[in-house]
């Protein structure tokens, strides 16, 4: 029954089989595959060991029921996620996280240049460093020693 248990959506990605083209190098396995597959149990243990080995090596030409399944499976989980959420508010939840974060990272990446910028300015501008101190420090090159008024 399709009823979206193959599928692991919204939690994760699906994984599905990649197919590919059948060659015509393989059509002698292909005959071979459908022979021993028709025998079903009645396959020696040989002919069943070379069934293995051609189902394995036929897998990625192979489209099991089990293939669609997980796809069907998949298609069912990814309609009743939309469907069961207002799909409307969950774009606009996901805009406003969206642009949220982007708000964030613009702030303080602007606060970040105008730090720098006010710094660099005010190095440029004031060519000493200001040492605000009740008593007056030994002597540093390049600083002014500003004494707070004493309060009453």
């Amino acid at each position: 029954m399709i009823d979206g248990n193959r599928s692991t959506f919204p939690n994760n990605v699906d994984t599905f089989k990649e197919m590919s083209e059948l060659s015509p190098a393989l059509e002698e396995d292909v005959t071979r595959y459908r022979e021993l597959k028709q025998k079903g149990d009645n396959r020696t243990k040989e002919e069943n060991e070379e069934y293995k080995e051609l189902t394995t090596k036929l897998a990625p030409y192979i489209c099991s029921a089990e293939d669609w399944n997980l796809l069907c499976d998949s298609m069912y989980k990814l309609e009743q996620h939309y469907i069961d959420k207002n799909f409307d508010k969950f774009v606009e939840d996901m805009k406003a996280e969206i642009e949220s974060s982007v708000q964030d990272k613009v702030d303080s990446e602007v606060e970040k240049a105008v730090n720098t910028t006010v710094k660099t300015y005010v190095e440029s501008k004031v060519p000493f460093s200001v040492i605000i101190s009740e008593t007056e420090p030994s002597y540093v090159e390049g600083a002014l020693w500003i004494k707070p008024k004493p309060t009453e």
